[in-house]
């Protein structure tokens, strides 16, 4: 049945009334009068947005591309008109389409980037088609994009011309004319001397002949897109920034949004995309300003124009695409009231150039789609595998058709052989329904041998079966992927220039799931029985909490336990934290200031220091042990037999890479106890995005760093001071507790550092949100073997051969340090 709305899309009236009818709401809800209802898969009846791909292949803009499946293109479906809601015209709809501008650094925030005033679109052609209207498409499907230009001499003057003639135009989406099932509309098919094969736009603001065709009109970064009813009476029509006709009467002076300039009514539809490195979609709506300054929380926040309607969508990929057409947002059902921005973003999916999920113009699947395999583009797949460790990989794949389950199964063999490098298929059978990425894996070991950058050429098949037998046929059941394994060993970290610098360390994460058969998950560990085996010898703490940790009755699931064990970072000015380093070396908020990763530009930890910048969000964690300190290398130490996932040199965990889902013979030397449990409930540790500094106790002659002296580590390689930016820890998430386990081993063999005595985390999202429980330090030389170790160590035979190893890396990074 149709759901009858009034023309103005109750949208001013949920407004103008919000506090009240949403008390009403919710009151209703408490006693059980109104229930929300979940999302109905049904066509849409009202035009909406399905894709916007905004960074074609070879360059980013229509300049010299030949034609191709990854031009820059958006993608609009118009309903029928037996469908169409009541307020829209069947006859004559006219659409226009807002980019407005997000980034908050930019001058142009909350201004219109560009406006596209469709041409008008007749949806009932039994009356005929109105004169001058374009009819709707079989599919119902419009595809906004460029028509080839004619590239000038000089690169970086404006075209000369579009290519062919006025009827023989090209389009840059690898179209041919005429089209079949969708129609095509030129962005740029005014300009020169037009085009007749395609409908054009009536009008533009703003098309700049000289950048817009190499920029791209639709630019990368955070902005919001509109899809608007123009004949609307509410409707207001504005130009771009840039529109040289901004004064002109015909268009009104293009206000900051904030300024209620765009009207609520004449929306149609409506997402957008945040880039900043703060945004969780799960966050929305922004009810005010959170002073971390995230794009678009000043323009789309909570009371402003459009937040319960404009979902924003984390940037991923090349551009992004509505997961199924027939399944609505809480902004597009009949229940006033229950609009959910987060829960409308995850009916965003980003799409990349290659895929599995690509640009597909002309194309939207619904729920009832059959299912379909895509696996990725060889060139995409490089798998880098630490030596010592066996991988899982898998060539990035999917379901890229209807919600119909799917299982897989993979066979692989070395087309390159490695000697350091065997490779197994691994067979998986999982439940994938549809629009979601699949691991189908193969199994690779690297030997601890084996030389960094030795390579395996590897080609898997991969085979997709339904998983009920009612479903329909796979539309693709069949997949091959050829994947390049590389071995890796990272030593030392990278300054802001990416040159070699200091030590790198190698930090993996595993994530202990609730079980409700166990009080203390942690004890029941594969660490926790390390630990049991070797209390008050090896091990050490930072708070005193060992003891309750071990504890099997300790319940970790119950936030009443739980929250009075947390070693919370500070959130008080007054609680920052600043210590100086030894003579001559930098102090902790120097170490942090000076870091690769802050002078590289990254904002990170912007929001780490107080208002004079002379004290630091982080907090302490001293080993507690006799000894006071740890050992960076060399045994005891922990070596899992389970599987971890290592983060990337970004900071990151990506599933499928090489370094997840990873057993190795590697050690580690320290672990940090991370809860999830906030209340409740289990949180995904998405925001304990934190950096990690260790205090040196001792060096080896020779090193260039000192005793007392900050060690900002890296990660993998990558830049120093690189945050840990995800804990969401394949494949249990959420999980009830995150052991993140620290290898220190190159910053013995590369800086010559013999022990750390002190851990530092460093809060790098501003918010405090990540909840450590204790730092443990496992290598922790036997107390009875100090003195020994504090003076003979500079005889044994075995320091000379250390010291051959590190060898020019410690003379190389003594020079960049000093």
């Amino acid at each position: 049945m149709q759901v009858e709305r009034d023309p103005s899309r109750v949208y001013l009236l949920k407004f103008r009334e919000w506090v009240w009818e949403s008390a009403q709401f919710l009151l209703a809800l408490a006693l059980g009068l109104l229930l929300p209802a979940a999302a109905v898969a049904q066509l849409p009846t009202h035009p909406i947005i399905t894709e916007a791909f905004v960074n074609p292949d070879g360059n980013d803009g229509p300049i010299g591309i030949d034609p191709n499946v990854h031009q820059e293109f958006i993608e609009i479906y118009l309903p029928t008109a037996a469908a169409l809601e009541v307020g829209l015209s069947a006859d004559n709809l006219n659409l226009t389409l807002y980019d407005v501008e997000g980034d908050f650094e930019s001058l142009r925030r909350g201004h219109v980037n560009w406006r596209i005033d469709l041409p008008t679109f007749d949806l009932d052609p039994s009356n005929g088609i109105t004169q001058g209207a374009v009819a709707r498409p079989s599919t119902g499907l419009v595809v906004l994009g460029w028509l080839d230009y004619l590239e000038p001499a000089i690169a970086g003057d404006p075209p000369i011309d579009l290519a062919g003639t006025p009827s023989t135009r090209i389009p840059l989406v690898n179209l041919e004319s005429p089209v079949v099932g969708f129609t095509f509309i030129g962005i740029n098919g005014n300009q020169f001397g037009g085009t007749t094969n395609f409908p054009t736009p009536l009008a533009i603001s703003y098309l700049d002949l000289a950048t817009h065709p190499y920029s791209g009109l639709f630019e990368n970064g955070s902005g919001a897109m509109l899809l608007m009813n123009r004949d609307h009476p509410s409707y207001v029509e504005l130009c771009s920034i840039e529109d040289p006709q901004v004064l002109a009467l015909r268009c009104s002076s293009n206000a900051d949004l904030a300024n209620a300039r765009l009207p609520i009514a004449p929306l149609l539809d409506a997402f957008a995309a945040n880039d900043h490195p703060l945004f969780d979609p799960d966050l929305q709506p922004y009810r005010a300003p959170t002073g971390n300054f995230i794009d678009l929380e000043s323009e789309l926040q909570l009371g402003g124009l459009y937040t319960p309607f404009t979902p924003q969508v984390a940037e991923w990929g090349e551009g992004y695409s509505r997961e199924f057409l027939d399944v609505q947002k809480t902004s597009e059902d009949a229940i006033a009231f229950n609009e959910d921005p987060a829960n409308d973003s995850a009916r965003y999916q980003g799409v990349d150039i290659n895929g599995p999920f690509i640009p597909t113009p002309g194309t939207a699947i619904t729920t009832t789609s059959p299912a379909s395999l895509s696996v990725r583009v060889e060139s995409l797949d490089v798998f880098e595998v630490l030596t010592g460790t066996t991988a899982r990989p898998s060539p990035q794949s999917a379901n890229i058709g209807g919600n119909f389950g799917m299982s897989f199964s993979t066979t692989s063999f070395e087309m390159l052989d490695a000697p350091n490098i065997s490779v197994a298929g691994a067979a998986s059978a999982s439940r994938y329904k549809g629009q979601v990425l699949v691991y189908p894996e193969f199994k690779v070991s690297v030997s601890p041998t084996a030389l960094p950058g030795e390579t395996a050429i590897v080609a898997t098949f991969v085979t997709a079966t339904r998983t009920e037998v009612g479903d329909p046929p796979l539309d693709n059941a069949f997949g091959f992927g050829i994947t390049t394994v590389r071995a890796v060993n990272p030593t030392t970290g990278q300054d802001a220039q990416g040159a070699p610098f200091q030590a790198t360390s190698l930090i993996a994460v595993v994530g202990l799931s609730d079980d409700p058969l166990v009080a203390n998950e942690f004890a029941a560990s594969e660490l926790g029985r390390y630990i049991a085996s070797r209390a008050g010898r090896n091990v050490a703490d930072s708070d005193g909490k060992l003891s309750i940790l071990m504890n099997p009755s300790t319940d970790l699931s119950s936030a009443a336990v739980v929250d009075p064990l947390i070693s919370s970072l500070p959130t008080l000015e007054a609680a920052y934290i600043e210590e100086a380093g030894p003579t001559g070396r930098e102090s902790l908020v120097q170490t942090v200031a000076t870091s690769a990763q802050v002078m590289s530009g990254s904002i990170a930890y912007s929001a780490s220091f107080n208002a004079v910048g002379n004290r630091l969000k982080a907090r302490r964690f001293t080993n507690n042990s006799v000894e006071g300190a740890t050992r960076t290398s060399g045994k005891p130490s922990y070596s899992p037999s389970g599987e971890v996932n290592y983060f990337t040199s970004g900071g990151g965990m990506v599933e499928g890479t090489g370094f997840s889902k990873v057993t190795t013979s590697r050690d580690f030397e320290i672990a940090i106890l991370d809860t999830n449990l906030e209340g409740a409930l289990l949180e995904s540790g998405s925001k304990d995005d934190f950096g990690i500094i260790v205090k040196v106790d001792s060096v080896f002659p020779g090193s260039p760093v000192v005793p007392g002296e900050f060690v900002f580590l890296s990660m993998m390689g990558g830049r120093e001071g690189t945050d840990i930016d995800s804990l969401r820890v394949p494949p249990n998430d959420p999980t009830l507790l995150n052991v993140i386990l620290i290898d220190l081993d190159p910053l013995d063999s590369v800086l010559g550092v013999e022990k750390v005595s002190d851990v530092y985390l460093v809060d790098a999202n501003g918010e405090s949100l990540v909840d450590p429980l204790e730092v443990l330090y496992l290598s922790v030389p036997e107390p009875s073997n100090r003195l020994a170790v504090a003076t003979g160590l500079a005889s044994l035979a075995g320091l000379a051969d250390r010291r051959r190893r590190r060898g020019t890396q410690v003379s190389q990074n003594k020079r960049i340090a000093l």
